[in-house]
């Protein structure tokens, strides 16, 4: 909870906002300037994860803990997937709600806390789901093949492949759209937080908050089987009438894996199946995406000059 705290009190104070409690310190350069929140993910995104990855048995370089083990298998994390780890979730938590609702209006000594506490562990079995939601909101979690990557691929090579299309989503945004017929932008997470960015995260808030009034609703209606569509209809896919960037690996319909012809060129349509997995990762060595047809948000001289090995 402290690394937490450190980092919450990072992006607090970038953001100017008050800190609750002053005594928690940041990872703020005093002689650096940070415009946004991504800026500071830009400098000290790694040493949060090296952290984190400590805290959970890792000793970088080598041994690996949880946090960089999960990532190599947390294809469940990116769509379709997450969607339907969502789905379960939700239902367990539907479920916990409406036996809370029972306890609740049992009459008894005890019963109205006891479900309460129990409506308490439903809200907690949802909010565990959800993040399941959150990441499905994120440009780089939309439309990577990472399954597909790391069966046909394999190993080390088809977690990288997996990771560098992830971030190059991420890094240079998605136009996406729902099934409501909203259309915006998507970024990767470390820009969630960036003041550009509030009409993105006003849909995120918003589909959180339609879940956890279901979670009550099914508190108070046994009958209640909650309204799955009315969440995903809010889910972000893939822009079918903006220009949006090549990806840099896709599934054909006859299950081929593809590969960008030109792998540096955000707008080369060209792709081809005839490519090693090993030769793909040693061009990211050299690795330097351009020439996106989304605008960045804001332009310095470090987002034309850095490439997305971050």
């Amino acid at each position: 909870m402290a690394l937490m705290r450190i980092e919450r009190n990072s992006v607090e104070s970038v953001l100017g906002n008050e800190i609750g409690d002053p005594s928690i310190p940041t990872v703020l350069d005093d002689d650096l300037t940070y415009n946004e929140p991504s800026d500071m993910y830009k400098r000290h995104g790694l040493w949060f994860t090296k952290q984190y990855d400590a805290i959970l048995g890792g000793k970088w370089g080598k041994k690996d803990g949880k946090v960089l083990k999960m990532g190599r298998h947390n294809f469940d994390h990116y769509q379709p997937y997450s969607l339907e780890v969502w789905r379960i979730g939700h239902e367990l938590a539907l479920a916990r709600a409406k036996e809370a609702g029972i306890v609740y209006r049992t009459p008894g000594s005890g019963k109205i806390e006891l479900g309460f506490a129990m409506l308490e562990e439903a809200y907690s079995m949802s909010a565990y789901s959800c993040n399941y939601l959150e990441q499905s909101f994120t440009a780089g979690h939309i439309r990577v093949p990472v399954k597909k990557l790391r069966s046909d691929v394999g190993g080390f090579n088809g977690y990288k492949l997996g990771y560098y299309n992830f971030a190059e989503d991420d890094k240079f945004g998605l136009n996406v759209m729902n099934k409501l017929n909203d259309r915006w932008t998507c970024w990767g997470q470390k820009r969630f937080y960036d003041t550009f960015n509030s009409g993105h995260r006003e849909k995120v808030v918003k589909v959180l908050q339609d879940v956890v009034a279901q979670i009550f609703t099914a508190f108070g209606d046994q009958a209640y089987e909650g309204d799955y569509g009315a969440i995903l209809n809010q889910v972000p896919e893939p822009d079918t009438r903006m220009a949006n960037n090549y990806p840099l690996f896709r599934v054909a319909d006859d299950g081929r894996l593809l590969r960008r012809c030109n792998f540096d060129d955000l707008s080369c349509a060209s792709t081809y199946d005839n490519w090693w997995g090993g030769t793909t990762v040693g061009m990211v060595k050299k690795y330097n995406p351009r020439n996106s047809v989304i605008r960045p948000p804001r332009v310095t001289a470090e987002d034309t000059g850095d490439t997305v090995q971050q």
